[in-house]
């Protein structure tokens, strides 16, 4: 019996209010062979060194991610644009 593995997907998280579990959870996903893109949306990143933790943790596993908030720190996009590339993942897990 052959078991076929899926091919890698592109998982967006879109991270509102709760940032720890949402970034927690994401780094979770760069385990897998899946592409994982997220996307801080309407409030500045807050938590303290565990958030950061996990935003370097993204970083080295190649996770990108991307703000609606011109605060330097990730690349910013607009509304619009974060729903394009939104629209163009598999799956999308809000939080």
């Amino acid at each position: 019996m052959v078991i076929a593995m899926s091919e890698a997907r592109r998982i967006g998280v879109i991270v509102r209010e709760r940032q720890r579990e949402g970034l927690r959870m994401a780094v979770g996903l760069t385990v897998l062979d899946d592409a994982v893109e997220v996307y801080l949306m309407d409030r500045p990143l807050q938590g303290g060194p565990e958030v950061e933790q996990y935003v370097e943790a993204l970083g080295l596993m190649g996770a990108t991610v991307a703000t609606n908030l011109p605060d330097g720190a990730f690349p910013c996009l607009t509304d619009a644009e974060a729903a394009h590339a939104l629209a163009q993942c598999d799956v999308v897990i809000p939080y």
